[in-house]
């Protein structure tokens, strides 16, 4: 995805109507709460290879925190509590 490189700020949020704005907006609904990319690709009827995509960004840029063990899935939370 082209970004304005002059522009460009690493905290930005995403884009209104993209898979970033969309993922973010679920999570800060339970911003306690952590999830599996499949459980948040199925919540928003989106292909999980794109949630898993766009979650590796915004964890990238701060915007998500995971949590992993060996063995175990990625659970993913919000660390953005302000209006997405």
């Amino acid at each position: 995805m082209p970004v304005d490189f002059e522009n460009y700020q690493p905290s930005d949020l995403p884009g209104a109507n993209t898979n970033g704005r969309k993922i973010l907006r679920f999570l800060a609904a339970s911003p306690e709460t952590g999830y599996r990319a499949g459980e948040i690709a199925e919540a928003l009827e989106l292909p999980r290879g794109s949630v898993g995509t766009t979650l590796g960004r915004l964890h990238d840029q701060g915007f998500v925190r995971l949590r992993a063990s060996i063995g175990q899935s990625i659970l993913m939370r919000t660390t953005h509590t302000q209006r997405v």
